[in-house]
């Protein structure tokens, strides 16, 4: 069940800002900027080149949760 979330076919573009966050504190200047923009673009790409289709998708207390959709307008 966790498999199928935590796929490498499937990467939540948020999980690039979240761990790319914790070094933010550590840089300076203008690595800083670089490294900001790197995960802007990193993200940017996960988005671009997502496969059409719905993943992580669980039943929780009745509910359908779906943590990724892809289709061509998004």
């Amino acid at each position: 069940m966790m498999r199928e979330m935590f796929s490498l076919e499937f990467v939540h573009p948020s999980a690039f800002y979240l761990i790319g966050g914790l070094l933010i504190p550590l840089l300076k200047g203008r690595v800083r900027q670089g490294y900001m923009l790197l995960i802007a673009l990193l993200a940017f790409f996960a988005v671009v080149s997502m496969p059409h289709g719905t993943f992580g998708v669980y039943t929780f207390l009745d509910w359908k949760l779906t943590f990724g959709n892809v289709d061509k307008l998004s």
